[in-house]
């Protein structure tokens, strides 16, 4: 191996090599399982070689944009390979392949394509526009960290609230994470981390709800006229559960797990919905109201998706139940929303001095350690039921100075 950190960069009987591999689902058509070239240069000449290596990064990610999109038009895909002699020249001549320009707009139909469906695309469109409106056309291959912070800069200037500008970076982070992810493309992503002071103050975190909080919820939740089932059922489901709203939402039937000695909610990716990580996958046990509210929502619907298709988009999901969540009367605030129900259970896992591992099992918190991998298999479930038993007690029992004197309820 070439002693030089550089990354796909070898050595082979004293001789420095390019060599990569082929992403799984090109193989078959373009024949090969790597691409190995030799550089023309000897061991001890990494230096030398960290240029042409950029470069051919460069050039198979275009090629490999290519092999995808032909892929998706199922057309045949010529031949892919970096021109002859290319690989014998000396750094000072080796003059790079054109790159082709990636707009930021081909970017995302291309992602819309393969990833888009049922989710909410009006984000993406939004942050899109904003961000040409300031830049002008992207080629995301360019793109740099300074203009990232240019946008933002703008944002904050017209207006645009630090939420707002975060939920823009957030789809655009993702969006060109999934694009350089699937075409090779060996370049950190300029969303990677912007700096949000620059929006006129850091985007403020999320609160967890109080008791006062709590009480105004329940008792709307319980005799307001003319709330949905539906409405009901998930909020009772988040408030013991610290799932992410849409991982309730996108619940199907089969996700409920009632006949089992612990009954439990799966979740998992399924056909409603994906999940935000892979560490995201995880079995949450079901308690008290909890547990009686998915009783419910299993009874109302059997089979087939647990909530209605409009569940499905965490936006709007978010937004309706934010509404319901003011009409209880807990003050309208951008640190108090539904997404308060996963930082109270978490609080009160802490109070109750709940293992680090097993407050990351249900919250579904990525764990490098082996026991929090791939969420919580049945034989831990018991574990996990002692643990949300000993938390529910101390839901809302928080210290009220970290609120703002807007958002405490005055009775």
């Amino acid at each position: 191996m070439a002693k030089a950190n550089i990354k796909y960069l070898q050595e082979a009987d004293g001789h420095l090599l390019y060599r990569r591999r082929v992403p799984q689902d090109l193989k078959s058509l373009i024949g090969k399982n790597e691409w190995v070239h030799t550089l023309g240069l000897d061991a001890g000449q990494e230096t030398h070689a960290a240029q042409i290596v950029a470069e051919y990064n460069l050039a198979y990610a275009s090629l490999i944009a290519q092999a995808r999109v032909r892929r998706v038009a199922s057309t045949a895909l010529p031949i892919l390979s970096i021109s002859n002699g290319v690989a014998n020249q000396s750094p000072e001549i080796y003059t790079p392949p054109l790159q082709e320009k990636v707009t930021l707009a081909k970017a995302y139909e291309y992602d819309k394509k393969m990833h888009g469906g049922d989710r909410y695309e009006k984000i993406y469109q939004i942050a899109i526009d904003s961000l040409e409106n300031c830049l002008g056309e992207i080629d995301i291959l360019t793109l740099a960290p300074k203009d990232v912070q240019k946008w933002i800069g703008e944002c904050a200037d017209s207006g645009s609230k630090p939420t707002t500008i975060n939920r823009r970076i957030i789809a655009l982070r993702a969006l060109i994470n999934r694009y350089f992810r699937e075409h090779e493309v060996d370049k950190r992503n300029p969303f990677s981390n912007p700096n949000l002071k620059d929006a006129k103050g850091s985007v403020q975190d999320r609160l967890p709800f109080n008791r006062d909080h709590l009480k105004l919820i329940d008792r709307y939740f319980a005799t307001a006229p003319r709330l949905t089932q539906e409405s009901r059922h998930i909020v009772g489901m988040l408030k013991l559960t610290g799932a992410r709203p849409l991982e309730i939402g996108g619940l199907d039937a089969t996700d409920v797990i009632l006949e089992h000695e612990v009954p439990h909610i799966w979740i998992r990716k399924n056909a409603h919905r994906r999940l935000k990580t892979k560490g995201s996958e995880r079995r949450i046990p079901l308690i008290g109201t909890a547990l009686e509210f998915a009783s419910m929502a299993k009874e109302a619907k059997p089979q087939g998706p647990l909530f209605s298709r409009n569940c499905y988009d965490s936006n709007s999901l978010s937004q309706r139940l934010n509404k319901l969540i003011r009409r209880a009367g807990v003050p309208k605030s951008s640190r108090l929303v539904v997404y308060s129900f996963r930082h109270t259970l978490e609080e009160a896992l802490r109070a109750a001095n709940v293992r680090e591992h097993t407050q990351k099992r249900i919250m579904g918190h990525t764990d490098s350690t082996i026991t929090g991998r791939y969420g919580a298999p049945a034989g831990m479930l018991e574990e996990l039921q002692q643990a949300i038993r000993s938390a529910e007690p101390l839901l809302g029992k928080v210290d009220n100075s970290i609120y703002s004197e807007d958002e405490i309820c005055f009775r």
